[in-house]
């Protein structure tokens, strides 16, 4: 009996020693797992921290192009012409001595000369910058360069051909910015008559 009490001793002895050791082994890994879960969301939250970092960054850029970006508007805006306005004023200077000169003379020819001198320096100046005079009298009528004024009967000309500018017009760089201001031709009555008596004999 002493033997088999010894033995059911020993045997609850070494299952007790199991239990326990896997009671540890359960506690280690429960610990590992917590270990890598901690990890994993210390992990997680740096990359939220560094991703708000990296916003906040690039909404500072944006703000800081945004402000650069209204303030060139702004100066373009004011100063944008600046290098027009500087070559005008050599020829704000010649009108000013044309006019001085005016004053001081009785010379009709030589007005008109100083007055023609400080046109083309006008014209000149602004043909730098792009500007051309449209080119308009005895072209076929342009609606896109041309606005007319009038039409008149003209049988030396064809029909719809521009006969006169009172007005002219110009193009920037190749966009027409003011049309001109035209008379155009249009047929003569007698001309429209024996057109459509032409038209009636055809049909019959």
């Amino acid at each position: 009996m002493a033997e088999e009490s010894d033995k059911y001793e020993a045997e609850n002895s070494e299952v007790a020693e199991n239990n326990a050791e896997g009671a540890e082994s359960q506690n280690l890994n429960e610990e590992s797992e917590m270990s890598s879960k901690d990890e994993e969301i210390e992990r997680l939250n740096q990359q939220i921290e560094d991703l708000n970092q990296k916003y906040r960054r690039l909404a500072a850029e944006y703000d800081n192009f945004r402000k650069r970006a209204s303030r060139e508007k702004e100066e373009l805006r004011k100063y944008g012409i600046e290098n027009v306005v500087i070559d005008l004023l050599e020829v704000l200077d010649n009108f000013e001595r044309a006019l001085e000169s005016a004053r001081n003379t009785n010379d009709t020819n030589s007005i008109i000369e100083g007055i023609e001198m400080v046109y083309n320096q006008f014209y000149s100046t602004l043909n730098k910058y792009g500007l051309e005079k449209l080119i308009c009298e005895g072209e076929e009528f342009d609606p896109y360069k041309h606005e007319a004024l009038s039409h008149v009967e003209k049988s030396e000309n064809p029909e719809d051909t521009v006969v006169d500018v009172c007005k002219p017009g110009y193009a920037l760089n190749s966009k027409v910015i003011r049309p001109a201001m035209v008379t155009v031709s249009k047929k003569s009555e007698s001309e429209t008559e024996d057109e459509n008596e032409d038209n009636n004999k055809d049909q019959e």
